[in-house]
C-alpha cells in the first residue's frame, strides 16, 4: 500500500485518485481484520474456559 501510494505521488497523480486508492486499501485491510477477528472469536468460543492473549502493538517497531 505504501509503495503504491508513494509511486502515485511521485508521478504527480491527482490527489483525488491517491485518496481513492488509499480508501480502497484501507477498506480492504479493515475487512480482513474484521473477518479474522470474527473467526478468532468463533474458534475460541468452542472451549470451556478460553483465554485469548494479545500483544500490545502500540510500541511495535520502536526502539
Amino acid at each position: 500500500m505504501h509503495t503504491t501510494l508513494k509511486r502515485l505521488q511521485d508521478r504527480g497523480t491527482f490527489e483525488w485518485w491517491i485518496e481513492d486508492r488509499f480508501s480502497h486499501y484501507q477498506n480492504a485491510l479493515t475487512d480482513i481484520v474484521e473477518k479474522v477477528s470474527r473467526q478468532t472469536i468463533k474458534y475460541v468460543k468452542q472451549f470451556e474456559n478460553p483465554v485469548l492473549v494479545m500483544e500490545d502493538l502500540r510500541t511495535f517497531g520502536k526502539a
